[in-house]
């Protein structure tokens, strides 16, 4: 019902379409705040509920081959405090067709998982040539505990991991190309 959280910049930006389920617009716990190890946005986040998932789907791509993604994310376990973030709980994912996603691997600078603080997850990596567009699929196996901010694809200037799309899998409840992606 609040789309002030769309704030899409970039060339590859005019045909992108966004599917969620579960999640929530939040303007709190700001990623530019006292509990951010990076120089967040600080505009308004995406919470992951129960059985959430977001998707950006259909960024048009150059003919470049190598890019770099990042987002900001937090996670906070109100029940444990000092629990860290466990990539192993937060799960990104890449396509060229949604039909076939590959999950990327993913660290933060400093190397090190925050406990309770926002931090800038990146991977970098290589798409085979002729992709012309891509589409990002971010989901948590927790609910109410991940959120992401700075959502950002560039140009790489070095290659990263291989991508080969044919080794991808289905997710469940993605309908390519309908925008009803129900997860």
């Amino acid at each position: 019902q609040f789309d002030g959280w769309k704030n899409e910049t970039g060339s590859g930006a005019a045909n992108v379409k966004y599917s969620f389920s579960g999640m929530s617009a939040r303007n709190n716990s700001n990623s530019d705040g006292d509990f951010s190890v990076y120089s967040g946005s600080g505009k308004n986040n995406l919470l992951f509920g129960s059985n959430a998932y977001f998707l950006i789907g259909g960024i048009a791509l150059t003919n470049e081959t190598s890019y770099t993604l990042s987002f900001g994310t937090e996670m906070f376990d109100n029940d444990n405090k000092d629990a860290a973030f466990d990539p192993s709980q937060f799960h990104v994912y890449i396509s060229a067709d949604e039909q076939k996603w590959v999950e990327l691997s993913y660290a933060f600078a400093k190397g090190v998982y925050q406990v309770g603080k926002w931090d800038l997850a990146s991977s970098t990596f290589t798409l085979p040539a002729g992709t012309a567009s891509l589409s990002v699929y971010f989901c948590s196996d927790r609910a109410s505990v991940h959120r992401i901010d700075d959502v950002k694809l560039m140009v790489s200037e070095t290659a990263g991991t291989a991508i080969d799309f044919s080794t991808g899998t289905p997710i469940a409840g993605i309908n390519p190309g309908t925008g009803d992606n129900p997860g």
